[in-house]
C-alpha cells in the first residue's frame, strides 16, 4: 500500500502536480474569488491606455497605427513574460508560483457578479441602472438600448467572458503552465482596451486582435463543444448553419449557435460602436432574451465549469492508475 510520503513523491517526479493544482485553484478561485481592488488587471488597463493614447494619433497614416500596434503588443507581452520567467525562476517551488499566477488570471467571479447585478436591474424595470452596468462590461453603445437589447448584450458578453477568462485561461495553463495562463489573460486585456472595433483605434488595435483570435480559438471551440453536448446539439448545428455572416468569425457563430440553443432565445444581432452600426446577423429564435435568460446563463456557466473540472479530475485519475 502506498503511503503519504510515497504518494507526494510520486507527484513531484509526475505530471500530476499541474492538473491537481489547477483543480484546487479552480475550486479556491469559485469560492473565495479575488477583490477586485487587488486585482493586477485594473493597473495593466491603466497602462494600456496610456501607451494609446501616446501612441495611437489620428494624424498618423494607417501604415504607423499598424505597426505601432504590433510594437505596442510586443512592448507589453516580451517584458512581462520576462519578468514571470525571472521569478519563477528564483521561485522556491515553481509549481506555487505557477497556480498563484492562475488564480490571479481567473476573474470570471467578478464579471458573474456584475452580470447578475444587470439582471436584477431588468427584473427590477431599472432600465438606466442595467445600461450603466452593462456599459462597464461591453464596448457598444448602451444609452439608448431596451430591456432586450440590454439582456442581450449582456448574454453576448456571458458567453465571451466565460470562453475566454474561465475556458481559455485553464486551456493555456495545462498547456503551458501559469505563465502562459497569465500572458493569455493580459492579452485578453489588450484586445480588449485597443479593441479594433471603435473606429479610433481600428488600424492600431488589429495586431492584438489578430494574436488574441488565434490564441482563443481552441479553448472557445472547447467551451461550444461542451456547452452544445451538455444542452443542445441538434438546435446548436441549425442555428450556425444559417448565422452566415462577415462580422463575426467561424468560432464566434459556433458558440453563439451554442448558447442560442442552450437558452432558446436570440443572440448577437446588429450593435452599435460609438455612431457606427454593425449590421451583425441575429442567431436562434425569435424570442428575445430576459433577465430570467441571464440568471439561467450564469447556472449554465456554472455546469459547464463544474463538468471542466470533473474532467480535469478525471485526467488526474487516469494518470495515477497508469503509474
Amino acid at each position: 500500500v502506498m503511503d503519504v510520503d510515497s504518494f507526494w513523491q510520486m507527484l513531484e517526479q509526475s505530471a500530476l502536480q499541474q492538473p491537481l493544482l489547477a483543480v484546487v485553484v479552480l475550486l479556491f478561485s469559485r469560492f473565495a474569488p479575488l477583490p477586485a481592488s487587488y486585482q493586477p488587471w485594473f493597473f495593466i488597463r491603466a497602462v494600456a491606455n496610456a501607451i494609446r493614447a501616446k501612441v495611437a494619433k489620428p494624424s498618423n497614416d494607417r501604415q504607423q497605427q499598424y505597426l505601432a500596434g504590433t510594437l505596442a503588443t510586443l512592448v507589453m507581452l516580451v517584458p512581462f513574460a520576462v519578468l514571470l520567467i525571472a521569478f519563477e525562476q528564483l521561485s522556491a517551488w515553481p509549481e506555487f508560483f505557477q497556480a498563484f499566477l492562475l488564480y490571479l488570471s481567473l476573474d470570471w467571479q467578478f464579471y458573474a457578479n456584475q452580470i447578475r447585478q444587470v439582471s436584477q436591474s431588468i427584473e427590477k424595470q431599472q432600465t438606466s441602472l442595467a445600461r450603466d452596468q452593462l456599459s462597464s462590461l461591453v464596448l457598444r453603445k448602451t444609452d439608448k438600448l431596451s430591456d432586450a437589447g440590454i439582456a442581450k448584450a449582456a448574454l453576448d458578453a456571458t458567453a465571451f467572458r466565460l470562453s475566454k477568462h474561465w475556458f481559455g485561461v485553464l486551456f493555456w495553463y495545462l498547456v503551458g503552465g501559469g505563465i502562459a495562463a497569465c500572458c493569455y489573460r493580459l492579452l485578453l486585456e489588450l484586445q480588449q482596451q485597443w479593441n479594433p472595433k471603435l473606429l479610433r483605434q481600428r488600424e492600431f488595435g488589429f495586431f492584438v486582435s489578430i494574436v488574441e483570435r488565434v490564441f482563443s480559438a481552441v479553448p472557445l471551440l472547447g467551451n461550444t463543444l461542451l456547452l452544445a453536448l451538455w444542452v443542445n446539439i441538434r438546435d446548436t448545428l441549425t442555428f450556425h448553419k444559417y448565422s452566415q455572416d462577415r462580422q463575426l468569425s467561424f468560432t464566434s457563430r459556433w458558440l453563439l449557435s451554442a448558447w442560442a440553443a442552450a437558452l432558446k432565445c436570440s443572440v448577437a444581432g446588429p450593435i452599435y460602436y460609438g455612431n457606427e452600426k454593425v449590421p451583425r446577423v441575429r442567431i436562434g429564435p425569435d424570442t428575445q432574451p430576459t433577465a430570467a435568460h441571464l440568471l439561467k446563463a450564469l447556472t449554465i456557466a456554472t455546469q459547464l465549469q463544474r463538468v471542466a473540472i470533473l474532467l480535469v479530475f478525471g485526467l488526474v485519475a487516469l494518470r495515477v492508475a497508469a503509474l
